[in-house]
């Protein structure tokens, strides 16, 4: 799935980091420039994907996708067919992708609010340790 940020848009900046490291190569993304709809008080983005698919016929499922993702923008979850009836039906579209959040967000209203500012902020500490990952996922820890 692809995941949103706190105002609804999608995460992905179209950086191709998870196609890069993708070994099935079944990611393919076509970036755009953000013009202004991404210049607010937020955030300030270049790009953002046009086009992101994943081909669900060549996927793997080894998650090295999610691991190159800086942004957190991509996750998996058990939330997808593994039978169907076209080959095009095996194609996940960006659409589709941020559906499947929205409907895991509907099923898990606990995962809704995320703390990725504060993962981020420990992946880019030098003090970084697992015990602080740890620490951060109780609540009110850090």
């Amino acid at each position: 799935m692809l995941t949103r940020d706190e105002q609804g848009r999608e995460k992905c900046v179209a950086c191709e980091m998870c196609s890069t490291a993708c070994p099935a190569d079944c990611i393919r993304i076509v970036a755009n420039d953000s013009g202004d709809a991404w210049k607010d008080n937020f955030e300030n983005r270049e790009k953002h994907p046009i086009v992101f698919e994943i081909d669900e016929l060549r996927c793997i499922f080894c998650g090295m996708c999610v691991e190159a993702c800086p942004e957190d923008a991509i996750d998996m979850t058990d939330m997808h067919n593994l039978a169907d009836y076209t080959r095009q039906d095996f194609i996940y579209d960006k659409e589709r992708l941020l559906g499947v959040y929205d409907e895991y967000i509907k099923r898990h209203p606990d995962h809704a609010k995320r703390r990725d500012g504060e993962f981020k902020a420990m992946k880019n500490s030098s003090y970084f340790s697992v015990v602080s990952v740890e620490n951060a996922k109780k609540p009110g820890g850090h």
